[in-house]
């Protein structure tokens, strides 16, 4: 089908390193490490960039504005990720100054 995204598409690797991220920011809430904390903001930046260069490049095709929604999507979970990252090195400076 003319609609369909290739299996193969720079979408899905997107998508993963997502999850990833997600998934690493939740479980700093519970050990709260601010050095990995930091490498998952600095990921998060890095995946969110890579989205945006990911789109440009997307922007010919016929479901190019579809595909900008999924991108931005996925780059506001990315940001929310670094968000919690951030909020895990706030709740760890806090134990340090109780």
């Amino acid at each position: 089908m003319e609609n369909e995204v290739e299996p193969d598409d720079p979408i899905f690797k997107m998508a993963e390193d997502v999850q990833t991220i997600f998934k690493q920011s939740i479980a700093l809430l519970s050990n709260l490490d601010p050095m990995e904390a930091n490498m998952v903001i600095k990921n998060a930046k890095k995946i969110s960039r890579e989205g945006t260069e990911l789109y440009k490049n997307k922007q010919s095709d016929t479901n190019s504005h579809q595909f900008g929604f999924i991108v931005e999507s996925l780059q506001k979970i990315t940001e929310y990720s670094g968000d919690i990252a951030e909020i895990s090195i706030n709740m760890s400076t806090k134990d340090l100054n109780t």
